[in-house]
């Protein structure tokens, strides 16, 4: 399968961006902290508009689907999959800030 050019996106404002995005308050990053512990216990949590997000059926779902792979296993041959290439984006981003442009554009709504 061909590996088409990489792209590259990366400067120095893009790293100053994520730098002064990552900085979080103390009291800010305990209080996340404190309502990522309760949607845990309690299996869910309400969106900013008071909808209730319940995923503990898909985190058990998740739970029961992990694999171990021992260090030592022989993995099976991969397949050639559906793809006739495959492109490779590098990027200076922050995970919830490509989550977030994936599922903007995922939906069909710019940014």
């Amino acid at each position: 399968m061909p590996l088409e050019p990489i792209t590259l996106l990366d400067n120095d404002e893009a790293a100053l961006s994520n730098r002064q995005a990552l900085f979080i308050e103390r009291n800010v990053a305990a209080h996340l902290g404190h309502d990522t512990l309760k949607a845990i216990r309690e299996g869910n949590y309400r969106l900013e508009n008071g909808t209730k997000v319940e995923w503990s059926a898909a985190v058990a779902a998740a739970v029961d689907a992990k694999a171990t792979i021992p260090p030592d296993m022989q993995l099976p041959e991969a397949s050639a999959g559906h793809w006739p290439t495959t492109s490779l984006t590098v990027a200076n981003t922050t995970t919830l800030r490509q989550q977030s442009a994936w599922w903007t554009t995922a939906r069909g709504h710019s940014s």
